[in-house]
Protein backbone atom coordinates (compact mmCIF):
# COMPACT_ATOMS: atom_id res chain seq x y z
CA UNK A 1 0.00 0.00 0.00
CA UNK A 2 1.40 3.21 -0.76
CA UNK A 3 0.66 6.50 0.65
CA UNK A 4 -2.06 8.45 -1.25
CA UNK A 5 -1.34 11.96 -3.04
CA UNK A 6 2.08 11.45 -1.74
CA UNK A 7 3.57 13.79 -4.89
CA UNK A 8 1.17 16.27 -3.70
CA UNK A 9 2.59 16.30 0.14
CA UNK A 10 5.97 15.68 -0.77
CA UNK A 11 7.87 19.24 0.94
CA UNK A 12 5.77 18.79 3.64
CA UNK A 13 6.44 15.13 4.44
CA UNK A 14 10.21 15.74 4.15
CA UNK A 15 9.67 18.77 6.49
CA UNK A 16 7.83 16.23 9.15
CA UNK A 17 10.60 13.88 8.20
CA UNK A 18 13.23 16.39 9.79
CA UNK A 19 11.42 17.17 12.88
CA UNK A 20 10.79 13.81 13.63
CA UNK A 21 14.37 13.11 13.21
CA UNK A 22 14.93 15.00 16.29
CA UNK A 23 12.97 12.76 18.77
CA UNK A 24 14.22 9.25 19.98
CA UNK A 25 11.86 7.46 17.52
CA UNK A 26 12.91 4.86 15.03
CA UNK A 27 11.50 5.66 11.94
CA UNK A 28 10.12 3.16 9.25
CA UNK A 29 7.59 2.31 7.12
CA UNK A 30 3.96 0.40 7.67
CA UNK A 31 1.01 0.48 5.71
CA UNK A 32 2.84 2.37 3.07
CA UNK A 33 3.60 5.37 5.22
CA UNK A 34 6.44 6.72 7.79
CA UNK A 35 5.72 5.46 10.74
CA UNK A 36 7.65 6.14 13.73
CA UNK A 37 8.64 3.88 16.79
CA UNK A 38 9.40 3.77 20.54
CA UNK A 39 9.86 0.13 21.68
CA UNK A 40 8.59 -1.10 18.67
CA UNK A 41 5.03 0.62 19.54
CA UNK A 42 3.23 3.04 16.73
CA UNK A 43 3.68 6.88 18.21
CA UNK A 44 3.40 8.78 14.79
CA UNK A 45 2.20 8.07 11.05
CA UNK A 46 2.34 10.58 8.49
CA UNK A 47 -0.14 10.36 6.07
CA UNK A 48 -1.52 12.40 2.90
CA UNK A 49 -5.02 13.34 1.88
CA UNK A 50 -6.68 15.44 -1.13
CA UNK A 51 -6.91 18.15 1.08
CA UNK A 52 -4.87 18.38 3.79
CA UNK A 53 -1.58 16.43 5.23
CA UNK A 54 -2.08 14.29 8.43
CA UNK A 55 0.19 13.77 11.44
CA UNK A 56 -1.21 10.37 13.47
CA UNK A 57 -0.31 10.82 17.13
CA UNK A 58 -0.57 7.82 20.11
CA UNK A 59 -1.56 4.78 19.73
CA UNK A 60 -2.47 2.04 22.46
CA UNK A 61 -5.63 -0.23 21.35
CA UNK A 62 -7.45 3.05 20.17
CA UNK A 63 -7.65 5.52 17.14
CA UNK A 64 -5.35 7.83 16.37
CA UNK A 65 -5.54 11.39 16.83
CA UNK A 66 -5.27 13.08 13.36
CA UNK A 67 -3.99 16.57 13.27
CA UNK A 68 -4.68 17.95 10.05
CA UNK A 69 -2.49 20.81 7.93
CA UNK A 70 -4.32 21.92 5.33
CA UNK A 71 -2.21 22.92 1.57
CA UNK A 72 -2.51 26.07 0.18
Amino acid sequence: MEMAYRERWEAEIAEMRRVLAGFAMKEGCKWGKPTYTVDGKNIVITQGFKEYFGLGCGWSGRRPQIFRFPGS
